[in-house]
């Protein structure tokens, strides 16, 4: 989150000082120097692509536990549904936060 608050505060001086060429001019600067203070950042769809297949299983359980327990479609209309219902959303992001946290003793910070 503090890269991202740097791109936006970059942004808006360079477009306040310079207009849109400033906008872009800002932006560019803040992303990278938000790139160079996230050396440790991996985003979480890096994380699952390297963990074992066992503790991939395990989030999937968690996950369907989650959807069936909640009445949530299956299927071709999953993804629908989640976009529609942010409460739903929220609770997988929830799960994900504590299955990264608890069973692979990651730091998440925001």
């Amino acid at each position: 989150m503090k890269g991202a608050a740097l791109t936006g505060i970059t942004a808006l001086v360079g477009g306040l000082f310079f207009g849109p060429p400033g906008l872009a001019i800002g932006g560019a600067v803040g992303g990278l120097a938000a790139s160079g203070m996230a050396k440790n950042f991996k985003p979480v769809s890096q994380i699952i692509c390297e963990m074992s297949e066992e503790k991939k299983e395990l989030l999937c359980s968690k996950v369907k536990y989650a959807l069936v327990n909640a009445a949530i479609p299956y299927g071709p209309n999953l993804l629908r549904y989640v976009q529609s219902h942010p409460c739903v959303s929220e609770e997988l992001i929830n799960i994900m936060r504590t299955f990264v946290t608890s069973e692979l003793g990651m730091n998440l910070k925001a």
